[in-house]
């Protein structure tokens, strides 16, 4: 079939000559000027990259069109053609839910990630070291109960062995401790049992003894009082609460007579006591202090056997009698 000179065979009909570049692709062209596929579509060993559409609208020139191991290492992931990029790590959880933990690095091919290293929590449980992000404690770990629980706080806690958290079973209540027989000061202010002087807890009412509550947590002091002057028991500050003392034990230089409780307790009353010589004329013998009394006379004979005769006269400081004038 001939054609006119404006016009072209096609199919065994004369259709309108194409002309490559003129926007729009014709009859007789593969694509038009301007135009690209990705090169995947037309190689597939080399599938990296983009072909353009040649000048004569036959084709799409794939001579710049790569395969993927050139792509690798040059520091772009294309991710048509590659996973990761050489040199590049992510953490295993993303990568692996039962191996959640490490780093995975990208596999020389950049065709995927190597997780050769990727390991399980449990991996990691008595290492010795505590990873915070995949474990609560490290075997062989100790925390105080009061960390863990308001209800039982007293004793320490084990770590668990997947090290998932801490072992409670050895922790105990704060009255659990009450009645013990010890004081667990942090816990207890006594113990059952246990009894403190009034003294030193209510000072204005120091008499007495105050027991350990029920609950351990404090002394029950309703039973102190102050002390009572006069009720023949010395008491808190009380000095004395008694009859009185002889002279003699709290005065060496006036040991003559008794010193009676001063009414508010607060020390003996000493002024009645006096001197060994206070009583000496006084004409009474106080056989404790004096062995006559001045005036008093004696025969002789029953003082000096040898010189029976006379009378012998009371010493000037009534501690014995004068027998100078005693003869035979």
């Amino acid at each position: 079939m001939a054609c006119p000179a404006n016009q072209q065979c096609a199919n065994g009909a004369c259709v309108a000559k194409s002309v490559c570049g003129n926007g729009q692709q014709e009859n007789g062209e593969t694509c038009e000027q301007g135009a690209t596929k990705s090169c995947k579509e037309l190689v597939p060993n080399k599938p990296v990259g983009t072909a353009h559409c040649q000048l004569d609208c036959k084709g799409y020139d794939a001579s710049q069109c790569q395969n993927a191991a050139a792509l690798c290492g040059n520091g772009v992931v294309d991710a048509n053609v590659e996973k990761c990029e050489q040199g590049t790590t992510t953490a295993c959880q993303k990568l692996l839910p039962d191996k959640p933990v490490g780093t995975a690095t990208c596999q020389p091919d950049c065709q995927g990630w190597n997780t050769t290293f990727c390991k399980t929590k449990g991996s990691l449980c008595g290492d010795g070291t505590w990873e915070s992000e995949w474990e609560l404690c490290e075997k062989g770990a100790v925390k105080p109960c009061k960390e863990l629980s308001a209800v039982k706080p007293v004793g320490n806690a084990v770590c668990q062995n997947n090290c998932q958290g801490y072992n409670t079973g050895g922790c105990k209540t704060v009255a659990s401790l009450c009645g013990n027989g010890s004081v667990e000061s942090e816990w207890e202010k006594c113990d059952k049992g246990f009894s403190q002087s009034c003294q030193y807890l209510v000072p204005d009412k120091p008499v007495g003894m105050a027991p350990c509550q029920s609950d351990c947590q404090g002394y029950d002091t309703s039973a102190c009082h102050a002390a009572v002057c006069g009720n023949g028991i010395k008491e808190a500050d009380e000095f004395c609460d008694d009859k009185g003392k002889p002279c003699n034990m709290l005065m060496p230089d006036k040991p003559v007579g008794g010193a009676p409780c001063q009414s508010d307790c607060k020390g003996y009353d000493t002024s009645g006591c006096k001197t060994i010589a206070s009583l000496c004329g006084n004409g009474f013998l106080e056989s404790n202090w004096e062995k006559c009394d001045k005036g008093f006379t004696k025969k002789c004979a029953l003082l000096t056997p040898d010189t029976p005769v006379g009378i012998a006269q009371c010493k000037p400081d009534c501690q014995g009698w004068d027998t100078s004038s005693c003869k035979k």
